[in-house]
């Protein structure tokens, strides 16, 4: 994973979940420019970009194209692969959620997950 796009990725999650509610358009158009120059730098041809918070969807866009062959335009709702990002993703959320103190770290996943097989 390129370390300029973890950094960016970590960013903007630790951003988006500060501020409650729904994004000022100010916040949107920093969203969308972040976007669209990892794209670029990137050479993806398209990407869907969700931010949920518990009270639901606080964002969501697609930007670019799905197929570049036929250039059909990119959409929320289309499945895209996700590859290891979703480790990525799990890892942060695990650490801010041990940072305000809501989990414990050290404690054994059968803490949280009781039906895990043991020896997890």
């Amino acid at each position: 994973m390129n370390l300029r796009f973890l950094a960016a990725a970590l960013s903007c999650a630790w951003l988006l979940a500060q501020a409650p509610g729904a994004f000022t358009p100010a916040e949107a158009q920093a969203m969308d420019r972040i976007a669209l120059a990892e794209m670029k730098a990137f050479r993806a041809p398209g990407m869907v970009l969700a931010v949920v918070r518990q009270d639901g969807t606080a964002y969501l866009k697609a930007y670019g194209t799905a197929n570049a062959e036929t250039g059909e335009a990119m959409a929320p709702e289309m499945l895209v692969s996700v590859a290891s990002v979703s480790k990525v993703v799990v890892a942060a959320t695990a650490v801010t959620l041990a940072a305000v103190g809501k989990l414990d770290l050290d404690a054994p996943l059968k803490a949280k997950l009781p039906d895990l097989p043991e020896g997890m």
